[in-house]
């Protein structure tokens, strides 16, 4: 079969440009009409805004962006005809979100996490995890929740104050006079998220004191009254008035104290060798004055007989109290040894001074020695052969011994007071 076809040129298209349509037959002798436009190909220039999650690559391929923040951005493509097309990017990487964050609330509260999630009477700390949405674009969070129970107080406390005083409690209420113990609860907000608390405070009243006291003390004795003042050497019944903080609040007491003193009869009656004392009842020790006050073994009666001459006291204890009589001097008189018979006389005794002394008869070369209570020789005389002297004692008051010898082998003691 024979081919045959024609080709016209026109502007179809109405672009001013001359476009070609073919017409013909087909090899199996169909008609058929080709139009072919005349399209001119040139360079494009083109601007686009994209939002992206995290990252984003251009067109091209050549460049990706990842950092949070907004960019400008010129990236060249082939168009579909092979021209290049430069397209101008407004590029915004939006953030994606993982934060942690801390809430406290009271105990028995409920709370509403980030992605809706309710939770009620929360009673001990928990974690929770949202997922959410937080930008327009769609880009994905999360967010850790840690919820911690806020500090709440239940206490009970107890409060001294002194009788008539004010007390403001921890709420601000105020209760004056108080004169008796009382019980207020307090409920209030305890810290910045608002959770109440609860203080049960007791008052207790504290005693003050108006007393009076008496003491004895012995006769000389010093005395420290309650608020610490001190007395001296008390001689005589006196009264005290104290006026003290007795508990720790500072409360005002106030103590009379009476002091007695007791007073020891120290008198000795004295019945030639026996000394007695006046006390009644009392305990008793007797002592030695010449032996620098040494107690005498076994005498602890009310009166004391001495054996032998010398000066005796006697200390007296009463209600814890001590006293001791002054010294009375004993002087036991008259012939303590005698190898010159009965005939021996002495006299007088006591005496002022002088002493007449009869042996009863003649003895050759007597010697006369005169020594004091201390055993100091105050004379020391021959008398020669002789049945009587005469003796004269030098020296104080007091007991003097008085020894006679013979050169025979006679002798005699004579304790003689010198008045």
């Amino acid at each position: 079969m024979k081919k045959c076809g024609s080709i016209a040129f026109a502007d179809i298209d109405g672009d001013n440009d001359q476009d070609v349509l073919i017409t013909g037959l087909n090899n199996l002798g169909q008609y058929i009409a080709k139009q072919y436009r005349n399209i001119t190909c040139v360079s494009t220039i083109s601007a686009i805004t994209i939002s992206s999650c995290t990252t984003y690559t251009v067109p091209s391929g050549d460049e990706t962006y990842s950092t949070t923040g907004s960019y400008t951005v010129s990236d060249t493509v082939p168009n579909y005809c092979g021209e290049d097309s430069i397209i101008t990017i407004q590029l915004t990487i939006v953030p994606r979100y993982s934060q942690t964050e801390a809430v406290i609330v009271c105990n028995g509260d409920n709370y509403t996490f980030p992605d809706g999630d309710l939770i009620t009477n929360i009673t001990s700390q928990l974690i929770d995890t949202s997922y959410l949405q937080t930008m327009t674009f769609g880009c994905d969070s999360i967010i850790i929740t840690t919820v911690t129970l806020a500090t709440t107080y239940n206490q009970m406390e107890t409060v001294i104050i002194c009788r008539g005083d004010n007390y403001t409690f921890p709420d601000g209420d105020i209760a004056t006079n108080i004169i008796s113990q009382l019980t207020d609860t307090t409920n209030f907000l305890t810290n910045s998220v608002g959770c109440d608390s609860v203080i049960v405070t007791t008052i207790t009243i504290t005693p003050t004191y108006n007393q009076s006291d008496t003491v004895s003390v012995c006769n000389g004795d010093n005395y420290t009254f309650p608020d610490g003042d001190t007395i001296t050497n008390i001689t005589s019944q006196l009264t005290d008035t104290s006026h003290l903080q007795t508990m720790g609040p500072g409360c005002d007491s106030i103590i009379i104290i009476t002091i007695n003193v007791i007073s020891i009869d120290n008198s000795v009656i004295q019945n030639e060798t026996t000394l007695t004392a006046n006390l009644f009842g009392a305990n008793y020790q007797w002592l030695n004055c010449n032996d620098n006050n040494t107690e005498l073994s076994g005498e602890i009666g009310q009166a004391f007989t001495a054996d032998t001459s010398g000066n005796y006291a006697v200390m007296l204890t009463l209600n814890g109290c001590v006293d001791t009589s002054i010294c009375t001097e004993i002087s036991i008189l008259g012939i303590l040894e005698n190898d010159f018979g009965i005939s021996l006389t002495v006299y007088p005794n006591p005496t002022s001074g002088y002493l007449n002394i009869d042996l009863g008869k003649i003895y050759n070369d007597v010697n006369v020695k005169v020594q004091n209570i201390a055993g100091k020789t105050v004379l020391n005389k021959e008398v020669g052969t002789t049945n009587q002297f005469d003796v004269e004692i030098l020296g104080s008051t007091g007991t003097y011994l008085v020894n006679i010898k013979t050169t025979s082998g006679e002798s005699a003691t004579i304790r003689v007071l010198k008045k």
